[in-house]
């Protein structure tokens, strides 16, 4: 199902747009990418959101079914800017990373 969403979703051609061939590459090897977070993170029941328009996003539930979002951005994307700035904003309204892999620029 994540395989037939990404084929389909609107960040698809944007990343394609964007990064050329190393961004098919990358949209090629995400349902992996997604696969091996979903392990190492203990990620289930992932839902793509339908409205992605640079990332790869979804809603999850991680280990004990708490409520979490994952997003993976093309590492050439800004990504690791917005992971910085995620992580340092002071705020009760904002999704803060739980985890980061940022040599894949993927935060949940």
């Amino acid at each position: 199902m994540i395989k037939e969403y990404i084929i389909q979703a609107e960040f698809a051609g944007w990343v394609k747009t964007s990064f050329g061939e190393k961004g098919k590459i990358w949209l090629a090897e995400l349902p992996e990418t997604i696969s091996e977070l979903a392990e190492l993170w203990g990620l289930r029941d992932i839902s793509p959101l339908s409205d992605s328009n640079y990332n790869f996003t979804a809603f999850c539930g991680i280990n004990d079914s708490q409520p979490a979002f994952l997003k993976i951005g093309c590492p050439w994307s800004g990504i690791d800017n917005e992971i910085a700035a995620l992580s340092e904003i002071k705020s009760d309204h904002l999704l803060k990373p739980l985890a980061v892999d940022k040599p894949k620029g993927q935060n949940t």
